[in-house]
């Protein structure tokens, strides 16, 4: 009964402590309704993520705030950051107490309120409100990022924001997919999430870079987010609209409490093991009658845990079958994250170069040559429509005389990779999770992310104070940025090795046949 049948879909009787699966009795047009609702939710959610993304850095550097280049790539990885390890948190929340739909909900009301902040302190008018106990600094050359203009209420609405931004990734990508019962191919669904992402994407990309870079309104910037703030409030209101068609499945518990217990008595069982089996021991080799050794060992089998044929794994002495205090699918849950973190762990060398679309490739592009978009006007084209396409080539020139078109290499192979490495980490991500798991073991895909922006910010660090003013032209810092692009690849290419072996010789992306054939893994 301990091999599964690889073609049942489902388990005739739950494992203990987890719930059964909410039935669909929903007809065909409500279990679309709530599945679009979703992703239409998502796709204006991250249209407003990307639009804020993307423009902060010429956000700070070209507004009232005028920051140096340096600085805003750090506070673009300050939010970055929040925003992917604030996930974990809401993660248990939303698996053990709010459950994952109440958990979205809030995390939209902290989002709105941060993103209606972020607009108004880029406004003209109201700007001075928010930054009215500091003043702008008129050294060209600031090292700490709090040292310049209004860094306090800005850092400060950028991690509030991203605590908002937190609470609604780590539940919006696992609670689409539980809409999803009758199909047992999780693709399915996160191609049209990825899908939805995209979309968003794009028409940030496009629309709102237009709004704020090519206007000569001191209030661009305001406008742009203006244009995607209300666009957010679209989103919360969409997936409210689903929300009575939603399977909501009640939160019952979540591993992360159980990991130190479990670890903690895990190692209380082994030591008992160990100092029994010690104990035996020394009575085989101090005992001389065969009755007395027959009797000594009798005394002693209580306390000894049965080996079987196979060898314990450590946290197997936590199990209640082998003296310990917990059932075996707790254990069985603890020990599915020890897989999921390598696996994230390798994954974030990949999301430190990802990073670079977002920040230092838009720098790097705003030194080159930028055609116009029409002779007649003279306006320029945006940066940022050169990710377009999204964007594994990080090896570039940065030379004031060559066209941004340079770019496009670099863009499309980090499309590309998008596409394998994307769809197949939030595939991961929900296959791999148990049910009291699924939304922190999510979280721990985001927190990858979330922890190759404080070191890619660490990095950018390490090249401000090897060159001062790094500003990502080539006129200035020739060599320190073929320095600082080659190693990133240098690092990605080494990491691609130890993953390959570390598969091959762990296993670490095998999935049991309990984990591909349970019904809520669609």
């Amino acid at each position: 009964m301990n091999d599964l049948d690889t073609n049942e879909t489902s388990l005739l009787i739950p494992r203990s402590g987890v719930p059964y699966d909410e039935p669909d009795t929903r007809l065909l047009h409500q279990r679309l309704l709530a599945i679009y609702s979703i992703l239409a939710s998502t796709a204006l959610e991250r249209l407003a993520f990307y639009s804020l993304v993307i423009n902060l850095i010429f956000t700070l550097q070209l507004s009232e705030l005028d920051w140096n280049s340096a600085n805003s790539v750090t506070a673009s990885f300050i939010f970055f950051g929040t925003s992917y390890i604030s996930t974990l948190v809401f993660a248990v929340l939303s698996d053990a107490k709010l459950g994952r739909a109440r958990t979205i909900i809030i995390g939209f009301f902290v989002y709105i309120i941060g993103y209606t902040i972020v607009s108004l302190i880029s406004n003209t008018t109201t700007h001075a409100f928010f930054c009215r106990s500091s003043s702008k600094n008129n050294e060209t050359n600031i090292d700490s990022i709090i040292d310049e203009h209004c860094a306090g209420p800005v850092i400060g609405t950028l991690i509030f924001t991203a605590i908002g931004v937190g609470a609604t990734q780590a539940n919006m990508a696992v609670f689409g997919a539980e809409q999803v019962q009758e199909s047992n191919k999780p693709s399915r669904y996160f191609d049209k999430y990825i899908i939805a992402i995209n979309i968003g994407g794009i028409f940030a990309t496009l629309l709102v870079p237009y709004i704020q870079v090519t206007q000569s309104d001191p209030n661009r910037f305001f406008h742009g987010y203006l244009v995607s703030g209300s666009l957010l409030v679209g989103a919360f209101l969409l997936f409210i609209l689903g929300y009575r068609f939603y399977i909501h499945i009640e939160p019952h518990d979540t591993i992360i409490t159980k990991c130190i217990p479990v670890i903690i008595n895990a190692f209380q069982t082994w030591r008992k093991y160990k100092v029994a089996q010690s104990e035996t021991t020394n009575i085989l080799k101090k005992s001389s009658s065969t009755n007395l050794l027959e009797e000594s060992i009798t005394n002693h089998e209580d306390q000894l845990i049965t080996v079987k044929e196979y060898s314990y794994s450590f946290l197997d002495f936590a199990r209640a079958s082998n003296n310990g205090k917990f059932i075996d699918r707790v254990v069985d849950d603890v020990r599915s994250l020890r897989r999921v973190i390598v696996v994230f762990l390798l994954l974030m060398p990949y999301w430190l170069v990802y990073y670079q679309i977002q920040t230092t490739f838009f720098l790097q592009g705003e030194h080159m040559y930028i055609p116009y978009i029409s002779n007649v006007t003279q306006t320029k084209m945006p940066v940022i429509w050169m990710s377009v396409g999204d964007q594994v080539s990080i090896i570039s020139k940065n030379n004031s005389d060559l066209s941004i078109f340079t770019q496009l290499p670099q863009y499309i192979c980090m499309g590309v990779s998008e596409v394998f490495g994307m769809v197949a980490s939030f595939e991961f991500a929900y296959m791999a999770a148990p049910r009291s798991a699924q939304s922190l073991i999510m979280s721990l895909r985001f927190c990858s992310l979330g922890l190759s922006s404080f070191i890619g910010d660490a990095y950018v660090k390490v090249m401000t104070i090897t060159i001062k003013n790094l500003d990502f032209d080539c006129q200035n810092s020739k060599e320190i940025l073929y320095i600082y692009f080659y190693v990133l690849g240098g690092i990605q290419l080494l990491t691609i090795f130890v993953f390959v072996l570390c598969h091959r010789k762990f296993g670490i992306l095998q999935l049991n046949p309990y984990q591909i054939n349970k019904k809520q893994f669609i």
